[in-house]
């Protein structure tokens, strides 16, 4: 089962200015004109969901590039006038509550994150402890990482991580167990000059949280974007259309998909002579080729097969003309 997302909140992003939050229920329909927001919202929603999951990220992926939103570089992202943006996210199960990311523009112009802030669960009394790590760049000085965490606060230079984003440091290293140091306060005593015994208090309660409280996620969130573009409306292929549609072409699980939606009782192929195939549609017990139903069921079919594919839990999001949907599947 994947970990269900329950709010979005994005500041200081494009048009957007200050915080903006939206609340994610199982079905969320956001409606505007062109250009007010909406795609943004999808964008931002799908790239620090993937960071979220924490799987194997790596310094130099982007999600705010993925197809289909493409949200440019920090210039395009970022509102006019300001040096970071931020994303953050509310989780209902799993490892975290809320996972939140200031980024800002590095110096090849890429995006760099600045500030993570990540509130844990299963703690009572609620809310869990938080983990914050924020980049500082001190004055002729090497980066350091300022990581503050639950009756804790190290700071470590960059050149103890082996990492530039502090997502990729906790997927890859943590992830794994690996620790600056070891995690050994005699290697961190022996390695840092003039440390006192409050820094090995700190550097001790450092290596036991990321030993003790801070999970990884078992699975990773999951996230699709669907394009709604549907199947040609004709009453033969030479080909079967099925097939076409993406993901576990699985007519099954796409009949009990359009039966859950109230869209039809079933689907179909069927095999023609001259290596043709028709789609049958069930509806109310009765069956009709594909392009006698109407147009939304042929509109709807790739996410229709998405849907009935998908793992429980798993966010969907579409995006149309003067309108978008979250949906998450049950």
């Amino acid at each position: 089962m994947s970990i269900p997302i329950t709010s979005i909140s994005i500041t200081d992003v494009r048009t957007l200015s200050g915080e903006q939050r939206v609340n994610l229920s199982r079905i969320t329909l956001l409606v505007g004109e062109n250009s007010v927001g909406k795609s943004t919202f999808l964008g931002c929603l799908y790239a620090l969901g993937r960071l979220a999951g924490l799987d194997e990220l790596d310094d130099h992926t982007s999600f705010f590039q993925d197809e289909p939103f493409c949200m440019g570089s920090f210039e395009s992202i970022a509102r006019s006038g300001c040096t970071s943006f931020r994303v953050g996210i509310g989780l209902d199960t799993g490892p975290f509550r809320r996972f939140a990311v200031r980024f800002a523009k590095n110096d090849d112009t890429s995006l760099e994150e600045t500030e993570l802030k990540i509130q844990l669960s299963d703690s009572a009394p609620p809310p869990g402890p938080t983990l914050t790590i924020v980049r500082e760049t001190p004055d002729r000085r090497p980066a350091r990482w300022q990581i503050t965490g639950p009756a804790f606060q190290l700071p470590l230079n960059q050149s103890e991580v082996s990492d530039t984003q502090f997502t990729t440091w906790l997927s890859r290293s943590i992830a794994r167990g690996v620790l600056p140091f070891s995690g050994d306060h005699r290697e961190f005593q022996k390695r840092v000059d003039n440390t006192t015994f409050d820094d090995l208090v700190a550097f001790t309660k450092f290596a036991n949280f990321f030993r003790h409280q801070f999970r990884i996620p078992e699975l990773p969130l999951q996230i699709r974007s669907i394009r709604p573009r549907g199947l040609q409306r004709k009453r033969q292929y030479p080909y079967n259309p099925v097939d076409t549609l993406g993901g576990r072409t699985d007519l099954s699980a796409i009949s009990d998909a359009g039966r859950k939606l109230g869209l039809f009782d079933r689907i179909d192929v069927r095999r023609l002579p001259g290596y043709q195939h028709e789609v049958l549609v069930g509806v109310f017990g009765s069956h009709y080729i594909l392009c006698d139903v109407g147009h939304g069921i042929s509109g709807l079919l790739p996410f229709i097969a998405a849907l009935g594919s998908a793992p429980p839990d798993t966010l969907f999001l579409l995006r149309f003309t003067h309108y978008c949907i979250f949906l998450r599947r049950p």
